[in-house]
Protein backbone atom coordinates (compact mmCIF):
# COMPACT_ATOMS: atom_id res chain seq x y z
CA UNK A 1 0.00 0.00 0.00
CA UNK A 2 2.61 2.85 0.72
CA UNK A 3 4.99 3.14 -2.15
CA UNK A 4 8.48 5.27 -1.48
CA UNK A 5 8.60 8.84 -3.95
CA UNK A 6 11.65 9.23 -4.93
CA UNK A 7 12.79 13.21 -4.49
CA UNK A 8 15.69 15.19 -5.75
CA UNK A 9 17.58 15.50 -2.43
CA UNK A 10 20.58 14.54 -4.27
CA UNK A 11 20.19 17.45 -6.57
CA UNK A 12 19.38 19.92 -3.96
CA UNK A 13 22.17 18.80 -2.03
CA UNK A 14 24.62 19.92 -4.53
CA UNK A 15 22.71 23.02 -5.21
CA UNK A 16 21.68 22.43 -8.25
CA UNK A 17 17.92 23.58 -7.28
CA UNK A 18 19.13 26.34 -5.55
CA UNK A 19 16.36 26.32 -2.99
CA UNK A 20 16.21 22.60 -2.02
CA UNK A 21 13.11 20.67 -3.90
CA UNK A 22 12.20 23.87 -5.41
CA UNK A 23 11.06 25.47 -2.67
CA UNK A 24 10.56 29.61 -1.77
CA UNK A 25 14.27 30.22 -1.05
CA UNK A 26 14.31 30.48 2.79
CA UNK A 27 15.35 33.89 4.70
CA UNK A 28 18.72 34.62 5.34
CA UNK A 29 17.88 34.47 8.90
CA UNK A 30 16.82 30.99 8.57
CA UNK A 31 19.80 29.80 6.51
CA UNK A 32 22.15 31.71 9.56
CA UNK A 33 20.04 29.76 11.86
CA UNK A 34 21.14 26.04 9.88
CA UNK A 35 24.40 27.36 9.62
CA UNK A 36 24.85 27.48 13.46
CA UNK A 37 24.02 23.97 13.94
CA UNK A 38 27.30 22.79 15.94
CA UNK A 39 29.07 20.19 13.60
CA UNK A 40 29.45 17.89 16.41
CA UNK A 41 25.88 16.94 16.43
CA UNK A 42 26.79 15.17 13.70
CA UNK A 43 24.90 17.11 10.91
CA UNK A 44 26.30 19.36 8.30
CA UNK A 45 23.35 21.31 6.82
CA UNK A 46 23.88 23.32 3.04
CA UNK A 47 21.99 26.27 4.57
CA UNK A 48 22.32 27.92 1.55
CA UNK A 49 19.94 25.40 -0.26
CA UNK A 50 16.83 26.28 2.78
CA UNK A 51 13.42 26.41 1.38
CA UNK A 52 10.11 26.89 2.62
CA UNK A 53 8.24 23.38 2.47
CA UNK A 54 5.32 24.21 4.35
CA UNK A 55 3.46 26.57 6.02
CA UNK A 56 -0.11 26.97 8.14
CA UNK A 57 -0.76 30.46 8.07
CA UNK A 58 1.68 32.90 10.04
CA UNK A 59 4.29 29.90 10.51
CA UNK A 60 6.42 28.33 8.27
CA UNK A 61 8.62 25.16 8.12
CA UNK A 62 11.72 25.70 6.41
CA UNK A 63 13.84 22.50 5.51
CA UNK A 64 17.58 21.63 4.16
CA UNK A 65 19.44 19.01 3.30
CA UNK A 66 22.06 17.45 5.28
CA UNK A 67 26.16 16.60 3.41
CA UNK A 68 25.64 12.97 5.41
CA UNK A 69 22.47 12.82 3.21
CA UNK A 70 19.56 13.40 6.15
CA UNK A 71 18.05 17.11 6.64
CA UNK A 72 17.40 19.51 9.40
CA UNK A 73 13.93 21.51 9.93
CA UNK A 74 13.15 24.42 11.73
CA UNK A 75 9.71 26.80 12.47
CA UNK A 76 9.79 30.14 11.43
CA UNK A 77 7.41 31.61 14.36
CA UNK A 78 6.59 35.43 14.22
CA UNK A 79 6.81 35.98 18.08
CA UNK A 80 10.51 34.39 18.00
CA UNK A 81 13.28 35.59 16.25
CA UNK A 82 16.25 33.58 15.09
CA UNK A 83 19.59 34.23 17.16
CA UNK A 84 22.28 32.19 14.52
CA UNK A 85 22.20 29.81 17.45
CA UNK A 86 21.07 26.51 15.21
CA UNK A 87 17.80 26.02 17.18
CA UNK A 88 17.14 23.69 13.86
CA UNK A 89 15.83 19.67 14.54
CA UNK A 90 17.91 17.14 12.33
CA UNK A 91 17.32 13.79 11.15
CA UNK A 92 20.03 11.72 11.09
CA UNK A 93 20.28 9.66 7.26
CA UNK A 94 18.99 6.59 8.17
CA UNK A 95 15.81 8.12 9.05
CA UNK A 96 15.74 10.19 6.53
CA UNK A 97 15.41 7.27 3.72
CA UNK A 98 12.45 5.84 5.29
CA UNK A 99 9.06 6.77 3.69
CA UNK A 100 7.64 8.65 7.37
CA UNK A 101 9.17 11.26 9.58
CA UNK A 102 7.17 12.93 12.51
CA UNK A 103 8.01 14.88 15.65
CA UNK A 104 7.84 18.65 16.95
CA UNK A 105 10.09 21.29 15.98
CA UNK A 106 9.03 23.46 18.88
CA UNK A 107 6.75 24.36 21.72
CA UNK A 108 6.94 28.50 21.65
CA UNK A 109 4.56 31.02 24.00
CA UNK A 110 3.85 34.38 22.51
CA UNK A 111 4.18 36.46 25.75
CA UNK A 112 2.07 39.36 24.16
CA UNK A 113 -1.08 36.80 23.60
CA UNK A 114 -0.34 34.55 26.44
CA UNK A 115 -0.97 31.97 23.20
CA UNK A 116 0.90 28.43 23.19
CA UNK A 117 1.48 26.58 20.27
CA UNK A 118 3.00 23.35 19.21
CA UNK A 119 4.93 22.69 15.88
CA UNK A 120 4.64 19.72 14.63
CA UNK A 121 6.55 18.86 11.40
CA UNK A 122 7.63 15.91 9.44
CA UNK A 123 7.47 14.21 5.84
CA UNK A 124 5.44 11.80 4.24
CA UNK A 125 7.11 9.89 0.96
CA UNK A 126 4.48 8.30 -0.53
CA UNK A 127 3.32 8.20 -3.97
CA UNK A 128 -0.40 10.70 -4.41
CA UNK A 129 0.17 11.80 -0.85
CA UNK A 130 -1.99 14.76 -0.47
CA UNK A 131 -2.87 14.92 3.24
CA UNK A 132 -2.18 14.09 6.72
CA UNK A 133 -4.70 13.80 9.50
CA UNK A 134 -3.98 13.26 13.20
CA UNK A 135 -5.24 14.11 16.31
CA UNK A 136 -4.89 17.38 18.79
CA UNK A 137 -3.75 17.03 22.23
CA UNK A 138 -7.29 16.76 23.03
CA UNK A 139 -8.19 14.10 20.89
CA UNK A 140 -9.75 16.20 18.25
CA UNK A 141 -9.12 15.21 14.73
CA UNK A 142 -7.48 17.55 12.04
CA UNK A 143 -6.31 17.57 8.71
CA UNK A 144 -3.25 19.32 7.09
CA UNK A 145 -1.73 19.18 3.43
CA UNK A 146 1.42 17.32 2.31
CA UNK A 147 3.86 20.34 0.79
CA UNK A 148 6.70 20.83 -0.86
CA UNK A 149 8.84 17.38 -1.21
CA UNK A 150 6.14 15.49 0.98
CA UNK A 151 6.72 17.73 4.03
CA UNK A 152 4.27 18.70 6.22
CA UNK A 153 3.16 21.06 8.91
CA UNK A 154 0.11 21.01 12.01
CA UNK A 155 0.66 23.93 14.49
CA UNK A 156 -1.45 23.34 17.41
CA UNK A 157 -2.80 25.37 20.64
CA UNK A 158 -1.29 23.33 23.18
CA UNK A 159 1.52 23.76 26.24
CA UNK A 160 3.83 20.59 26.95
CA UNK A 161 2.95 21.73 30.81
CA UNK A 162 0.34 19.07 29.68
CA UNK A 163 2.35 16.58 29.88
CA UNK A 164 4.01 17.10 33.24
CA UNK A 165 -0.23 16.40 34.50
CA UNK A 166 0.31 12.82 33.06
CA UNK A 167 -0.97 13.80 29.59
CA UNK A 168 1.10 11.57 26.52
CA UNK A 169 0.20 12.39 23.38
CA UNK A 170 1.22 9.77 20.95
CA UNK A 171 -1.51 10.55 17.75
CA UNK A 172 -1.92 8.00 14.67
CA UNK A 173 -0.66 10.21 11.63
CA UNK A 174 -2.86 8.52 8.33
CA UNK A 175 -1.45 9.60 4.86
CA UNK A 176 -4.41 10.25 2.33
CA UNK A 177 -4.49 10.73 -1.12
CA UNK A 178 -6.59 13.29 -3.10
CA UNK A 179 -9.28 11.39 -3.09
CA UNK A 180 -9.06 10.78 0.90
CA UNK A 181 -8.30 7.07 0.72
CA UNK A 182 -5.64 5.89 3.05
CA UNK A 183 -2.09 5.60 2.10
CA UNK A 184 -0.17 4.77 5.19
CA UNK A 185 -0.13 5.38 8.88
CA UNK A 186 2.02 5.12 11.91
CA UNK A 187 1.41 6.29 15.29
CA UNK A 188 4.28 8.92 16.55
CA UNK A 189 4.89 9.65 20.41
CA UNK A 190 5.12 13.75 21.04
CA UNK A 191 5.38 13.64 24.55
CA UNK A 192 5.77 11.15 26.90
CA UNK A 193 5.25 11.49 30.34
CA UNK A 194 7.01 10.85 33.43
CA UNK A 195 5.95 8.34 35.55
CA UNK A 196 6.99 5.52 38.76
CA UNK A 197 7.38 2.02 37.33
CA UNK A 198 7.82 -0.60 40.52
CA UNK A 199 9.18 2.13 42.33
CA UNK A 200 11.59 4.03 40.10
CA UNK A 201 11.46 7.25 38.15
CA UNK A 202 11.23 7.12 34.50
CA UNK A 203 11.94 10.73 33.28
CA UNK A 204 9.76 12.05 30.41
CA UNK A 205 7.61 15.08 29.23
CA UNK A 206 10.96 16.34 26.42
CA UNK A 207 9.54 16.95 23.51
CA UNK A 208 10.27 14.03 21.08
CA UNK A 209 11.51 15.64 17.89
CA UNK A 210 11.41 14.68 13.89
CA UNK A 211 11.60 10.82 13.74
CA UNK A 212 11.23 7.56 11.70
CA UNK A 213 7.92 5.81 11.87
CA UNK A 214 10.47 2.43 12.30
CA UNK A 215 11.98 4.88 15.54
CA UNK A 216 8.88 5.90 17.07
CA UNK A 217 7.54 2.32 16.51
CA UNK A 218 10.28 1.17 19.06
CA UNK A 219 10.19 3.70 21.57
CA UNK A 220 6.40 3.08 21.96
CA UNK A 221 6.64 -0.89 22.10
CA UNK A 222 9.26 -0.02 25.00
CA UNK A 223 6.68 2.29 26.14
CA UNK A 224 4.03 -0.13 26.42
CA UNK A 225 6.23 -2.79 28.06
CA UNK A 226 7.14 -0.30 31.38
Amino acid sequence: MATLLVTATALGATGVLGAWLGGKPAPTEVKRDFAGIRPELGHLPDAGAAAEVAREKEIAVHATPTRQGGFCLVAEVPWLGFDGDGRGYCVKANDAKRPFVAGIIGSARDEESDRDVAVVAGRARFEGAAAIRLTDPNGNPVQRPVETGGFFVAVFAGDIRTCFEGEDWTPTLIVLDSEGRELARAAFPFWIPARTVSGKRIPGCGEMSPMSDDVAARIIRKERLR
